[in-house]
């Protein structure tokens, strides 16, 4: 992955706890345990109708505030115009659909959930399967776009991980700013250094970029910041969910490249009222060298059948600890 700021890499550096809980139904557990596969599906089709643009209010409100517009403004620039670069990275750019699919599997640090068991354990008569994920980041040696980290709910939080890399497409209007006030200096200042020395010549004023040279900064400085952005995106949630704790492995698949070891399947679903083709990926999660995934326990919901759930892992070779939910539910 592309370098990203400090704070960025300290959020996909986060110590991955020894469980981390994915609920879901019987079957889903049935198909977990045969495939070894988890099913992670793109991002644009999750519930949550605010996916991945929420990041994008968070960043555009801290670019429209006062102080930045103010920054823009002192250096003759349009802070009006430069914020439609966000949104035309969202349509066109980085951070658009025709870029990349995102793929995303969720997982919760919270094991014993009463709405997840309603979403998505079937109304209490599903599972929550505990994962020992700390295997399955990446090593930042390999330079992977691919993240497993937990998702952001703060305001304040959102706001200090976004301030880097929109600081990082600011440095240009900083340095323009610098060799303005360091050129307004010299002009007030050199008429009393010619009045000491005479022979002192031409004030030695800074050259200034054309204004082809700072657009194209901004530009690239707009570039690198929506792509730390778009890393970030699969992250950012709103404060409402925080009760979930969710967990994502995230993996960025690229429209420019086929990848036949990792092929996009579709299944029907219902989405925002209408019946649709989700696509999905499944994720490989078996620990190396094992045929068996990094299930370290699984807890059966409130009217959940755990006699069903110990035939299904012990069919599949699962000796692992089964214990019942303890949200009470008529």
């Amino acid at each position: 992955m592309f370098k990203v700021s400090r704070k960025v890499q300290d959020l996909f550096n986060t110590p991955v706890p020894h469980e981390l809980w994915h609920y879901t139904t019987v079957d889903g557990l049935k198909g977990i345990v045969s495939s070894g596969k988890v099913w992670a599906t793109e991002a644009r089709f999750t519930s949550d109708p605010t996916e991945y643009f929420f990041l994008r209010d968070v960043a555009i409100e801290f670019l429209n505030a006062k102080q930045q517009k103010q920054r823009l403004e002192s250096v003759g620039l349009d802070a009006n115009a430069l914020l439609e670069l966000m949104d035309i990275h969202y349509e066109k750019g980085v951070l658009s659909p025709g870029f990349a699919d995102v793929f995303i599997a969720s997982f919760s640090a919270a094991e014993d959930l009463k709405s997840q068991w309603v979403d998505y354990g079937m109304a209490y008569r599903g599972v929550s399967i505990a994962f020992d994920l700390r295997q399955a980041r990446p090593p930042n040696e390999l330079d992977s776009s691919v993240t497993l980290a937990p998702c952001v709910y703060k305001k304040n939080r959102q706001e200090e991980l976004v301030r880097e890399p929109v600081e990082r497409f600011l440095e240009p209007v900083d340095r323009l700013q610098d060799l303005n006030d360091r050129n307004y200096a010299i002009k007030r200042t050199w008429p009393i250094v010619e009045s000491i020395w005479p022979n002192a010549g031409a004030a030695p004023f800074i050259p200034i970029p054309s204004s082809a040279q700072i657009c194209e900064s901004l530009l690239q400085g707009a570039k690198d910041m929506s792509r730390e952005l778009f890393v970030l995106a699969s992250h950012f949630k709103n404060p409402k969910f925080e009760e979930e704790h969710e967990w994502r492995l995230v993996l960025p698949r690229s429209k420019m490249k086929n990848n036949p070891q990792l092929p996009i399947k579709y299944r029907d679903d219902c989405w925002a009222g209408e019946q649709v083709k989700k696509p999905y990926v499944e994720l490989e999660l078996k620990l190396p060298n094992t045929d068996h995934l990094p299930i370290v326990r699984v807890m059966t919901g409130p009217r959940c059948d755990a006699a069903e759930v110990k035939a299904i892992l012990q069919t599949s070779g699962y000796g692992v600890p089964v214990c019942p939910s303890q949200v009470p539910v008529r």
